[in-house]
C-alpha cells in the first residue's frame, strides 16, 4: 500500500506541473489582468499511461459480490465468512454486517442504504443493513432466487427461476415463470431493472412487471454491470458459467439489435476468475476474484487540487498505444 500511495504522489505531482498554473512571480503583463488567475481553466487532464493496479487489504475467503458508495467505501459480500467487509479509501477495514448465510448479492442504494440477497434451497430473503450495522428482514420469498435489485420507487425485483416484485409492506408477488432461470440482475440508471440470462439475452423490466429484450452480452456472461457511461455490459471471467471456451475473460459492452453483426470486443479485461466488479465515483473499477482471494482496484482517474484555489482537477490515466483496451 505504501508503494501505490507513493504513486498517487507522484501522479499528483506530475498533474500540478501539467496544469499551467504555475507559482512562479507574475510578470507585469500578467498582472495588468486581474481575470488571469480567476478565469483558469479545470479541464481534465490527459496522462498516456497504464493504470496503477493494487490488490486491496482485505482478507477474504469467497467474494461473491461487490457494492460501491457514495462516499467510495467498498462492501464486499463474502460467502465463506458470512459477513459484508467494508473498505474505506485509506485501507481501513470493518463489518459492515455479520452472521450472514447463504449471500448471493447486495446492493447500496443511492443514501448507501445496504441490501442484502441470501437464499437457500427453499426460500430467500432481503435484508436491510441499518448504519450501525443491525439487520432486518424486509421480505421472504418461498423459492430460492440468484438475484435482486432495487428500483427506483423502493420496489425490489427478486429472480431465480421465476420473477418476483415486492413492493414496500405487501406480500412478494410472482410476475411470470421465466424461460430460463435468470443469472443476474441490475439497476439501470434509468432507475429500471436488467435481467441476464445464461444464453446472453438481457431483457428490461417495465414498470408494468413486462419483459423486453433489450440485447445480448456474450454467452455465459456471470455478471451484468452499468458502466460509467451508463451503457450494460456482461463479465465473462468465471471458468465454471462460461460456455464458450474461446472466450477471454472480460467486460462486453451489450449488442443491441442495431449492433448486429459487429464482432464483440472488451471494454476491460479482467484476470481468469472474476466473479464481480464495481466503479467507484471517479469510474475506476473494483474486482472481487474468488480465484485468488482477492479484491482489485484499477484506478486510471484521480483528482489533484488546483495549485491556485485547490479546486479538485480530474487526472485520466489513457493507454499509449492506439486500440487499446478502454482503462478505467
Amino acid at each position: 500500500m505504501q508503494q501505490v500511495s507513493r504513486v498517487f504522489k507522484i501522479l499528483a505531482l506530475s498533474a500540478v506541473a501539467i496544469l499551467h498554473c504555475s507559482l512562479a512571480p507574475l510578470t507585469s503583463a500578467q498582472e495588468s489582468s486581474l481575470n488571469a488567475i480567476a478565469d483558469h481553466s479545470h479541464d481534465p487532464i490527459t496522462v498516456r499511461s497504464k493504470p496503477v493496479i493494487e490488490r486491496l487489504p482485505v482478507k477474504v475467503v469467497r467474494p461473491v459480490d461487490l457494492a460501491v458508495t457514495s462516499k467510495n467505501q467498498i462492501l464486499i459480500a463474502d460467502s465463506g465468512a458470512d459477513c459484508i467487509f467494508q473498505l474505506e479509501e485509506d485501507g481501513t477495514v470493518s463489518l459492515r454486517a455479520e452472521n450472514l448465510r447463504d449471500i448471493k448479492r447486495i446492493c447500496v442504494d443511492s443514501d448507501d442504504s445496504v441490501y442484502v440477497l441470501t437464499s437457500t434451497t427453499g426460500e430467500a430473503r432481503i435484508h436491510q443493513v441499518t448504519p450501525d450495522g443491525k439487520l432486518a428482514v424486509l421480505h421472504v420469498l418461498n423459492a430460492p432466487a440468484t438475484c435482486f435489485a432495487r428500483l427506483a420507487d423502493g420496489t425490489f425485483a427478486v429472480a431465480g427461476s421465476d420473477l418476483y416484485l415486492t413492493k414496500f409492506d405487501e406480500p412478494p408477488t410472482r410476475i411470470e415463470k421465466l424461460n430460463q432461470p435468470a443469472v443476474d440482475m441490475t439497476k439501470h440508471i434509468s432507475g429500471g431493472a436488467e435481467l441476464l440470462f445464461g444464453s446472453g439475452v438481457v431483457m428490461s423490466l417495465s414498470s408494468s412487471g413486462e419483459l423486453v429484450q433489450r440485447g445480448m452480452v456474450p454467452a455465459g456472461s456471470s455478471r451484468l454491470i452499468s458502466l460509467p457511461t451508463g451503457r450494460l455490459a456482461g463479465l465473462v471471467g468465471d471458468s465454471a458459467l462460461k460456455t464458450d471456451a474461446g472466450q477471454k475473460s472480460g467486460l462486453f459492452a451489450i449488442q443491441t439489435t442495431e449492433d448486429a453483426g459487429t464482432e464483440s470486443r472488451p471494454v476491460a479485461h479482467v484476470p481468469q476468475g472474476t466473479l464481480a466488479v464495481g466503479f467507484d465515483r471517479l469510474g475506476n473499477l473494483a474486482l472481487a476474484n474468488p480465484d485468488l482471494r482477492a479484491i482489485t482496484k484499477v484506478t486510471a482517474h484521480f483528482e489533484v487540487p488546483c495549485p491556485h484555489c485547490g479546486k479538485p482537477t480530474r487526472l485520466n490515466l489513457v493507454p499509449a498505444a492506439a486500440g487499446e483496451t478502454t482503462s478505467f
